[in-house]
């Protein structure tokens, strides 16, 4: 179902006279027009510039229905107007490799806190495809296919011949050489990140990575280019700490240390730097390490002077309040954040309504990066840096 109303009634609590619930249908609104002077399709659009909302639904006729039918829907989400439409009819297909249906699962949550917002009917269906399997197999001709690649994917989805219209929230078009212009991307530029990371901070800086992860390999390499002085770290995923880099290491109190590192790593080399009594001027990460766990992984102390690079900066109201019913932090699930932001694009192109503040710019989401600073218990943005 579209949505789940979930009614809970008290006998006890009812102070109403009627044992049942009334039978008359819900108002609706009409707006009547008494002007003797015909309204064209030029007349009502410049009714909608100047707010004239009323003017507007009081001239718009049936056979112009159609061309303001972005504009009705926005009125009618505000006032009980008519449906003139039947609503329209989206079917959306979550396309994954077996072993990511955990993190499918995670993010489709955000992704139904937005669907149920939505004025349209629709379909969500998951396909789980084997690890050889090409992506098509679990396309559907007509359906927003979205696909959840990971980063070793990225050539093979640059020669990918898609069924329809295929979404790829994972990955960020600026990653693959070349894409079929059918593939929409919403993966987070982290390019943009580093960029907004070392403007801030840039200088003496110090850089943990893995030597067996590409991902990041390539954020490093980037990063190098911006501050070609940099003092590089190298970890493999089997390294369980990194004592013999931080240990006596006085320098890295002066510079700002970066994490291209995922989350369990980064907080086992900041949980040594603590021990070893290393703190750096500033420790940096993009969105990689922004996750509640990092707070359950660091002592307060470990928390302090964290600087991330954030992506997730304009989340409606009303959406975060249906993901957290849903038991979903969307401030920290950049992935849901990623589905929902594309999705919204998609169907919008179409003529529905909108809500997100992104939207594609040569098939890729363009995000905002926002700085946030991580004290003992919390975060805030950092003053100047709110949207870069």
């Amino acid at each position: 179902m579209k949505k789940l109303l979930l009614v809970c009634l008290a006998v006890a609590t009812l102070f109403a006279g009627a044992r049942h619930l009334s039978p008359l249908p819900l108002p609706t609104l009409k707006v009547l027009s008494l002007d003797i002077y015909p309204c064209d399709e030029e007349c009502l659009r410049e009714h909608w510039k100047r707010g004239e909302y009323f003017s507007f639904l009081a001239h718009l006729t049936p056979d112009r229905a159609k061309e303001f039918q972005s504009e009705y829907t926005t009125l009618a989400a505000k006032l009980p107007l008519p449906k003139l439409f039947a609503p329209p009819k989206v079917t959306i297909v979550l396309i994954a490799k077996e072993y990511l249906r955990p993190i499918v699962t995670k993010s489709t949550k955000t992704l139904l806190a937005y669907l149920m917002e939505q004025e349209f009917d629709f379909t969500l269906k998951t396909r789980y495809i084997d690890r050889e399997s090409d992506y098509r197999v679990g396309m559907e001709p007509g359906a927003i296919n979205v696909i959840f690649a990971t980063f070793n994917d990225k050539e093979s989805l640059a020669s990918l011949e898609p069924l329809g219209t295929v979404y790829i929230p994972t990955i960020n078009k600026r990653f693959l050489t070349q894409a079929h212009d059918m593939l929409y991307f919403g993966g987070i530029d982290y390019y943009a990140q580093l960029q907004a990371l070392h403007d801030r901070f840039g200088g003496d800086t110090a850089l943990f990575y893995l030597e067996d992860s590409p991902l990041s390999q390539l954020l490093t390499s980037y990063y190098q280019q911006l501050e070609p002085q940099a003092i590089l770290y190298g970890l493999k995923k089997s390294d369980k700490n990194a004592a013999h880099y931080i240990r006596k290491n006085y320098s890295l109190r002066q510079r700002a240390t970066l994490f291209n590192t995922p989350l369990v790593k980064t907080a086992m080399i900041v949980s040594q730097m603590n021990y070893y009594n290393i703190t750096p001027k500033a420790k940096l990460s993009t969105q990689i390490n922004l996750s509640p766990k990092l707070f359950a992984l660091l002592q307060p102390k470990a928390r302090k002077g964290f600087i991330f690079a954030n992506a997730l900066t304009h989340i409606p109201a009303s959406i975060e309040a249906n993901a957290a019913l849903l038991d979903v932090e969307n401030s920290y699930d950049w992935l849901g954040y990623a589905l929902f932001v594309g999705i919204d694009n998609i169907v919008a192109s179409r003529g529905m309504r909108k809500v997100s503040s992104e939207s594609f710019v040569d098939n890729q989401i363009r995000y905002d990066t926002q700085l946030l600073g991580m004290d003992a218990y919390g975060l805030r943005p950092i003053e100047g840096y709110e949207s870069f």
